[in-house]
């Protein structure tokens, strides 16, 4: 059987969470024998190293793909405006995605010769570029919701009124043109489950798919006694609306914070991108350290160590959660992130918090050995198995398919 899986650029176990999904997804149905075929989206001006990385790992693991280029062109004010009337009224993707009446034509071309028996298309951009070529064994795996990260972006810094109504009118916007564009197709779902229960009030077809990724090199064994835990992580793009709603609330902790916290744990920031002149004084702080790239960031990972995921806002789901568990790495993570991971729980497999006293209590019962992470590491291996491991994840998408 013959399976295309349409995704953004690049694909691959150690880029971006999209990018681990989607390598989950060739495996799995690699391993099932499908005859896969990649048909890859890249902006024309990609990193060059990034680029050149990527095709080298496509080649060595003898992946079929094809790469369609398209260019992010500058609009003026006068062509926003106009794309944006036009998916107000044609519930088309014009305003959130230039290109895609091009791409169209181009993967309608890559479908017609290539005779998909089912094709899988993985995120808003690969949706908007095949939602008119309707084929009825199409998936539409999304992430998140197109005006979740702009919307999450602008209230970072900027909190008013018209910030708030231009999110309105881009929520509105974006949700219609989802709808309209979803509703072609039989098989739809998302990766976070708090936008599967969002979209199934609209389309009743809607299912929460499980992000397939790739088992751990190595597993992080905790000992019993645990107060030798000094290491906090923090991972992700210091220029990404998440890392930074998530250093937002660690300064916002760290300002709060006993100094026997700060004395005694050292927070580690791994990610590429220049931090925001609002953050820069983060790097005051002794016990902040930015590290900067690590493409190797498992290698981090120890039985002293603790990744810190702080974000307070719900846009789609942390992937670098996901991976950590499988690692064993025991994970502190903001409530927001059990909207998207349900299957997160309090002290069974990460250790949760809403407030900075919340947060601050989990320092303090971490340093006093009030947590058995051990046990929580076990737990957060043994979940990662049964749900998001690509074999698994792979499996429960086909059982909801019609």
């Amino acid at each position: 059987m013959k399976l295309g899986i349409i995704s953004n650029f690049p694909v691959g176990p150690r880029y971006n969470g999209g990018a681990m999904t989607v390598w989950g997804l060739y495996k799995a149905y690699k391993e099932k024998g499908f005859d896969t075929y990649l048909i890859l989206l890249c902006e024309e001006n990609v990193n060059k190293e990034l680029f050149e990385n990527c095709q080298n790992f496509l080649k060595l693991n003898a992946v079929k793909y094809e790469i369609i280029f398209f260019n992010i062109k500058k609009k003026n004010f006068y062509r926003k405006f106009k794309n944006l009337i036009i998916s107000l009224i044609f519930k088309t993707p014009e305003y959130f995605f230039y290109e895609q009446s091009k791409l169209n034509r181009k993967t309608k071309d890559i479908f017609n010769n290539k005779n998909f028996d089912k094709i899988i298309c993985y995120h808003f951009d690969a949706l908007s570029s095949c939602y008119l070529n309707n084929h009825t064994n199409t998936i539409c795996f999304m992430g998140d919701l197109m005006h979740e990260p702009r919307n999450a972006s602008r209230k970072n810094f900027k909190k008013n009124l018209f910030v708030d109504l231009f999110n309105k009118v881009e929520t509105f916007i974006s949700m219609r043109v989802t709808i309209n564009m979803l509703s072609k197709f039989k098989n739809i779902g998302f990766c976070a489950n708090h936008y599967k229960s969002l979209i199934k009030k609209k389309l009743s077809n809607t299912n929460y798919f499980r992000v397939s990724l790739t088992k751990a090199d190595k597993i992080v064994k905790y000992k019993s006694e645990n107060n030798n835990i000094n290491t906090i992580l923090l991972i992700g793009d210091l220029t990404g609306t998440v890392t930074i709603s998530s250093l937002i609330y660690l300064k916002k902790f760290l300002d709060f914070t006993k100094n026997e916290i700060k004395q005694n744990f050292k927070f580690h920031i791994f990610g590429d991108g220049q931090i925001r002149d609002e953050l820069k004084n983060l790097k005051d702080y002794e016990c902040v350290k930015f590290k900067g790239v690590n493409h190797n960031i498992s290698n981090e990972f120890n039985n002293s160590s603790i990744l810190l995921v702080s974000n307070a806002i719900t846009v789609g789901i942390r992937v670098r959660i996901i991976t950590a568990m499988s690692h064993g790495l025991v994970v502190m993570t903001h409530s927001s992130n059990l909207n998207g991971i349900p299957e997160l729980q309090h002290n069974k497999n990460v250790l949760v918090f809403n407030t900075e006293e919340e947060l601050e209590n989990l320092f303090l019962g971490i340093k006093e050995s009030r947590f058995d992470l051990k046990k929580i590491s076990e737990e957060a291996v043994s979940t990662f198995n049964k749900f998001f491991y690509y074999k698994e994840a792979v499996e429960d998408l086909e059982n909801k398919l019609i």
